[in-house]
């Protein structure tokens, strides 16, 4: 009777066992599903740089998105003879950690022009750059040191490459650059923001 006790504990402590790990291993193929590789000034997920379009993004991650426009230009094209207003349309799935940004003119294709990426949503670059996980240290040890910037206004400092900004949250207030303090202070920290732009050269803050 022992012996069959024993032998109904150790089933059952098996089959327990079996099934932890089977749930163990639907979390990590979870978690790797969310873990979408970057391509630096090209686009992810097959969502590409000044070709694909509002449409596309929407297949690709839901129509659960906040539309928003900003006039960032309007001009007179004498060629034409017409007023010409160029916008900065934002589909913002901020739930998800996504804002996809687009340059719309009137009566032209709107054009992708870079991807903002936050948590919870999870990239990687193809050197290894892992949102959430890798500090602006390795940042710089994959892609050298790259050019500072900050923003008091949104609490962030950014290290910035062509094609590819990486960003830290810091909520004290910056009164100049000091290029000592940078480093001890913002290289420890863990990157909470990635932004790829179809822009090489595109500076994304430089707050002073």
């Amino acid at each position: 009777m022992v012996y069959s006790i024993k032998n109904q504990i150790m089933k059952n402590f098996i089959v327990v066992l079996l099934m932890l790990t089977g749930l163990s291993a639907i979390a990590q193929k979870n978690k790797n599903a969310d873990t979408m590789q970057v391509y630096i000034g090209k686009g992810m997920g097959g969502i590409l740089f000044s070709i694909s379009t509002e449409e596309q993004v929407t297949e690709r991650f839901g129509s659960d998105y906040w539309p928003e426009e900003i006039i960032i230009k309007q001009y007179f094209d004498e060629k034409t003879k017409k007023n010409v207003t160029i916008y900065n349309f934002k589909m913002k799935y901020i739930k998800k950690g996504l804002i996809f940004n687009f340059t719309k003119e009137e009566g032209k294709p709107e054009m992708l022009t870079s991807i903002e990426i936050f948590p919870p949503f999870i990239v990687r670059t193809k050197e290894g750059i892992i949102l959430g996980q890798s500090t602006l240290d390795d940042v710089v040890k994959t892609y050298g040191y790259g050019q500072w910037g900050y923003s008091n206004k949104n609490q962030q400092v950014t290290k910035t490459y062509d094609g590819i900004a990486f960003y830290v949250t810091n909520k004290k207030n910056i009164k100049e650059f000091d290029k000592d303090y940078f480093n001890a202070t913002f290289l420890p920290m863990v990157i909470d923001k990635i932004v790829i732009t179809s822009d090489p050269k595109a500076v994304f803050y430089l707050d002073k």
